[in-house]
């Protein structure tokens, strides 16, 4: 903060001697603000020094800190100490008032609240970037995509490609995750983890839709696990509505589905994975709805 000014000063010099009538409280005032004992505050000032010279020696002194300090305990004084024995009283408060109208504002606590705003606006500066960030790598995810969408020629590593990038936007994303993995019997491509719940992962990408068959062997790999457990099936062609059907009338459904046009949206900005699979999972838990189609 800026030094004082002349006539701060003089203003500060003046009206300190009011505030304080008795020597114990002007000394345990100034102590508090330097840090020292209030005898050893009385050792570098007696008390047959008037209170007007010893505040014009202790402003000098000051450190910038120390300063900030003093205007903040003066600027919350309610009124000056020593009540109605203190015949300065009555100017003594109207210095007072006039001092903090001078001042303006509690010097530290303005201080704190533009501390507060620099970090607010650098969180928002690191927020920003990182928003940037990640919507570069799913740019970059996007044009790879646009790239192996050409390559028909081999499906098979298609699909590995496809569940690899699923899980980078896990990581995008920051949603807790596990990569593919093997049982004793069975290969699962991954999982992930939203609110209580486990979903096994299973992408395809193929030519044709998937079908009936490929719902129930998946659905079969999640029966065989804890009640907590569901899936999410990634196709980028889509699913036949038998499928669908199959799914959606079971007696308890544990599946939700994902579409090649909801994961372009993501790839694309359009929107989050995590909003995708939080919106899927409230359909599913509210109305057992496993998948709906857009028109």
């Amino acid at each position: 903060m800026k030094k004082l000014s002349f006539q701060n000063q003089s203003k500060i010099k003046n009206l300190c001697p009011l505030l304080f009538w008795y020597r114990d409280d002007f000394y345990s005032f100034f102590a508090n603000i330097l840090e020292c004992s209030k005898s050893d505050l009385e050792y570098k000032y007696p008390r047959n020094l008037n209170k007007y010279f010893i505040t014009e020696q202790i402003l000098h002194i000051l450190t910038e800190e120390q300063l900030k300090i003093f205007l903040s305990e003066l600027y919350n004084l309610k009124e000056p100490l020593g009540g109605d024995n203190n015949p300065n009283y009555r100017e003594g408060l109207q210095k007072l008032k006039d001092f903090k109208n001078e001042i303006g504002k509690d010097v530290l606590e303005q201080e704190l609240k533009e501390k507060e705003l620099q970090n607010n606006l650098e969180k928002l500066r690191k927020d920003d970037e990182l928003e940037r960030f990640k919507n570069q790598q799913k740019e970059n995810i996007y044009i790879k995509f646009l790239e192996y969408s050409k390559k028909e020629d081999n499906l098979q590593e298609r699909g590995f490609w496809l569940e690899k990038i699923f899980f980078e936007l896990m990581e995008i994303e920051n949603i807790e995750h596990t990569k593919s993995y093997r049982t004793n019997y069975e290969q699962i491509d991954g999982s992930v983890k939203l609110d209580t719940f486990t979903y096994l992962f299973e992408a395809k990408w193929q030519t044709s839709i998937v079908v009936q068959k490929d719902i129930a062997i998946f659905d079969g790999k999640i029966q065989g696990k804890a009640q907590s457990t569901r899936g999410i099936f990634l196709s980028i062609s889509g699913f036949a509505d038998s499928a669908v059907g199959w799914a959606q009338n079971r007696e308890s459904p544990r599946l939700i589905f994902i579409d090649g046009q909801e994961f372009v949206e993501v790839l694309q900005g359009y929107n989050t994975i995590h909003d995708l699979l939080l919106k899927k999972e409230y359909n599913l838990t509210h109305y057992g709805i496993v998948y709906r189609k857009k028109l």
